[in-house]
Parts: structure tokens; C-alpha cells; sequence
């Protein structure tokens, strides 16, 4: 078991790493070995589902599903559908991309964009496109995704040659105005280690969160239980270390980032400190959020449920615009139940019916409140029995138990 546990935490840090190939050799491996391991199923769908292989993918979600009744397979499957559509859409760019139809090529890419079904082949054209159009900043960015998943992939590394021929003129037009900032922030002080990040980088990420909302940490206070941030440090004791943070971007330390981020208020930084300090806040609502998230599934499934408790709200932490937020929420809700915090596991499906009526566990979610809540509140039950009544009266949930509640006095 112990070496079941030591190939998959490496299948996953190759993925993590960009070995997406390696870490599917191992999945491949653990289900030959056992064709039911949850883990190795959902992992190798999850790489197939970047890389676009559909059907593939749908065939190993639906054997986690069926074999271990796993949660996480089960809501992939409930967005196929969506997956399917995007495929057409792809399909669609690729046509008009033939056509030389740049500008729709990209508003199709860019549909297919809000999610990382397909990630590889659409970020790859996205920055074919953007290299047509001279928009270099941008090719660079798709360019980058794309190698954040693959970093051998043959594509992408053209792309990036490519980008290195035409933008070396734009490059060389930046590059003094880099050295002048770099030296003046080293005059004030802000410290060395500003000249690790190319000025491209800096100064991008200084503009492009100016007007973002915070919703991260705020989104639903009232409505979800806290996060517990026992690991922040006092500010005035500790000081925001660049170097550390650099360390923790370059090796992909989401954990490390994690416990740096919730440490600082961000405000109280310095420019050059404000800079990275968001970098390391995008990288977790990127990759992070996948990393927590996966973590902990993998808890949960082992039985873990405190854990997995804990991964699950430091995905929450950074799911604001995420498409998996109401898959986090909707499993905080379970491993609450799971850990027999019925109070906790109110509040979660509660937020997920206020937030995400048409969702895709919306039966089930009305079918746990009206549960646990003829236990506590029997009005609320009958309120939700009675929507599961009306508006779902097809359901499997709109059953005899459902049917008893309405009927309780």
C-alpha cells in the first residue's frame, strides 16, 4: 500500500511539474496493478481532459464513478456536455483558422479558453493566433500555459522560438527602461531580489490587478463558515521575505505560497513586495486551487476527512473566479457531514443553493437540507421538501422520506 501511495504522490508531482506524460505513464501503471484505484483513475482523466481526449476521459470517470462512487468523477461527467460543445467550438476556430479568419478564430479559441478542458491544443492555437496579430504579450501568456502543463511539448516550444525572433525588437526597446527601474528601486532600498522578475512581468502584473475585484477571502463571509488562519504570523514581528517567496514561486510551493499570501496584509507592502506577493496570488487561483483541490479528494477518498477539511478551504481561499468553486463547496458540504459538523454542512449547501440554484448538485443539495434539517429546523425541512416536491417531482430524491417530512406535523 505504502508503495501504491509513493508512485501516486509522484504521478503528482509530475503533473505538477509538467511531466504530464511521466505522471500518466504511472497512473497507467497503479491501474494495471488495480483497475478500482480511484486516485490513478481521476488523475489519468484529468491529464487526458487537458490534452483534450474526451472520450477517453468520460470512459475512465465513468469507471471511478460506477467502481468507488467517487464525487469528483461524477461532476465531470455531469459537464461532458459542456466538454462536447467545446470540442465544436474548437473545431469551429480550427476552420476559421484555415480561412485565415483570425479575429473569429479567436473569439472561438477564447470561449473554449474559460476552462482547462482542451487547455493544450487551445492555448497552442490561441498563441499561433496572437503571433498573426503581433499581440506578442499575449502569445507569451498561452505560450506559457500551455508549458505549465507540458513542458516538452513540441508546439509550444516552437511558439516560444518564434516569439523570441519576432518580439526581440520589442524586447530590446524595454530593456533600458528595465535597468532604470531595477537600479532605482535598489537605491531606495526595496531590496536585490526585484531583479529576479523580467520588467515585462512587473509591470503587467501591476496594472492588470489594479481593478480587480477582492472577493477571494470576503466573498460570503456571512454565509460560509471561516477559514481558520491559525499559521498568520504577526506582521510586525516578521518581515515579508522576497527571497523566501521567490524560492516558493520558481518550485511551485503551493503550500508555502499559501501559508506566505494568508501571513501579510498586502496592503502594507512595498511596491516591488506588492508585485510578487500578487503573482504568487494569481498562481493560486491557477494552479493552486487544482493542487488544494486534488489534495484534497485524495484525502477524503482515503477516509481523511479533517484533512481534507483543510485542503478543501484552502482551495475555497482562492476559488473566487474559478469554475470549480461550486464543485469545492458543494464537497466542504459532504466531508462536513463526513466529520459530523451538521452546522457546517448547513451553511455550505446552504450557500450552494443561494449561489448556484441551477447547479449541477442542486437535487442533491435540497435533499441533504431538507435531511439534516428535520433534525434541527423542521419549517426549513419542509421549505426544501416541499421545492424538491414541486420542482423536482421526477427526481430520485422526491421520495418517501421527502414525502414524510411534508406530512410531519
Amino acid at each position: 500500500m505504502n508503495d501504491v501511495k509513493k508512485k501516486y504522490e509522484k504521478a503528482i508531482k509530475y503533473y505538477q511539474q509538467g511531466y504530464i506524460d511521466k505522471a500518466l505513464q504511472i497512473c497507467e501503471e497503479l491501474i494495471s496493478e488495480n483497475s478500482k484505484n480511484s486516485l490513478a483513475l481521476n488523475l489519468k482523466a484529468l491529464i487526458l481532459y487537458i490534452k483534450g481526449d474526451l472520450e477517453e476521459a468520460e470512459a475512465l470517470w465513468r469507471k471511478s464513478s460506477d467502481f468507488n462512487d467517487d464525487c469528483i468523477a461524477k461532476s465531470h461527467l455531469k459537464e461532458c456536455f459542456n466538454y462536447t460543445e467545446k470540442l465544436k467550438i474548437y473545431e469551429r476556430a480550427r476552420k476559421e483558422l484555415r480561412r485565415l479568419e483570425i479575429d473569429d478564430a479567436l473569439k472561438s479559441l477564447l470561449m473554449c479558453s474559460e476552462d482547462d478542458f482542451n487547455a493544450i491544443n487551445v492555448h497552442n492555437t490561441l498563441a499561433f493566433c496572437y503571433i498573426k496579430k503581433g499581440a506578442y504579450d499575449k502569445a507569451k501568456n498561452s505560450v506559457d500555459k500551455v508549458l505549465s502543463f507540458d513542458r516538452y511539448n513540441m508546439i509550444a516550444l516552437e511558439n516560444q522560438k518564434t516569439l523570441l525572433q519576432f518580439g526581440r525588437e520589442k524586447g530590446k526597446c524595454k530593456l533600458p527602461k528595465g535597468i532604470i527601474i531595477i537600479l532605482l528601486l535598489l537605491i531606495i532600498g526595496v531590496g536585490v531580489y526585484v531583479a529576479y522578475f523580467p520588467l515585462k512581468v512587473y509591470i503587467k502584473d501591476l496594472t492588470s490587478k489594479k481593478n480587480t475585484a477582492k472577493q477571494v477571502n470576503n466573498y460570503g463571509e456571512s454565509s460560509l463558515p471561516k477559514v481558520n488562519n491559525e499559521e498568520n504570523k504577526n506582521e510586525s514581528e516578521v518581515k515579508f521575505s522576497l527571497k523566501d517567496f521567490q524560492v516558493a514561486l520558481e518550485n511551485k510551493n503551493y503550500d508555502q505560497l499559501n501559508k506566505i499570501i494568508t501571513s501579510y496584509n498586502k496592503d502594507k507592502l512595498n511596491l516591488a513586495e506588492k508585485s510578487i506577493y500578487q503573482k504568487g496570488e494569481e498562481i493560486l487561483k491557477t494552479e493552486g486551487i487544482k493542487y488544494f483541490y486534488l489534495e484534497g479528494t485524495k484525502y477524503f477518498n482515503s477516509g481523511d476527512f479533517t484533512d481534507a477539511n483543510s485542503e478543501f478551504l484552502k482551495a475555497l481561499k482562492f476559488s473566487d473566479t474559478s469554475y470549480l468553486r461550486p464543485h469545492i463547496i458543494y464537497i466542504l458540504g459532504t466531508n462536513a457531514e463526513k466529520m459530523e459538523d451538521l452546522s457546517s454542512a448547513l451553511k455550505y449547501y446552504e450557500y450552494y443553493y443561494n449561489d448556484y440554484s441551477n447547479g449541477d448538485y442542486i437535487e442533491e443539495v435540497l435533499y441533504k437540507l431538507a435531511i439534516i434539517n428535520s433534525k434541527v429546523d423542521k419549517n426549513k425541512a419542509k421549505r426544501y421538501a416541499e421545492i424538491i416536491s414541486k420542482k423536482y417531482g421526477n427526481s430520485m430524491y422526491n421520495n418517501t422520506i421527502i414525502k414524510n417530512i411534508l406530512k410531519s406535523d
